[in-house]
């Protein structure tokens, strides 16, 4: 009975975290690559996409963090994203680009 209780409650967490919410206008995007607009619509991050891009693909995050600067000195800042209190995504940027990608959500919606 647990096992499908606990299976009940996964599906309704992926289920929900697929939810697409429009967080852009097609004006705001309309610059991007036809690439960046299409993750964007989906509700996808990828590697070197900006702030704003990631911002339009999946919101505001839930926290951010500053890193000390990298071995080069490029400013290093992390955005974590927290859903249901279950899953946690960790982006990291570098001089405002996407560069890693951690998470622990088993649907995570990267490329």
């Amino acid at each position: 009975m647990k096992k499908y209780l606990y299976a009940i409650v996964l599906l309704a967490v992926a289920t929900a975290s697929c939810a697409n919410e429009v967080r852009y206008t097609s004006k705001e995007i309309e610059g991007y690559p036809p690439e960046i607009r299409e993750r964007i619509q989906r509700g996808e991050v990828d590697f070197l996409m900006t702030f704003d891009q990631v911002r339009y693909s999946w919101g505001a995050p839930s926290d951010i963090k500053m890193l000390p600067p990298a071995a080069d000195g490029r400013e290093r800042i992390q955005w974590i994203y927290r859903k249901q209190a279950v899953f946690t995504s960790t982006l990291t940027f570098e001089d405002g680009k996407l560069v890693e990608i951690s998470s622990n959500e088993p649907y995570l919606k990267r490329k």
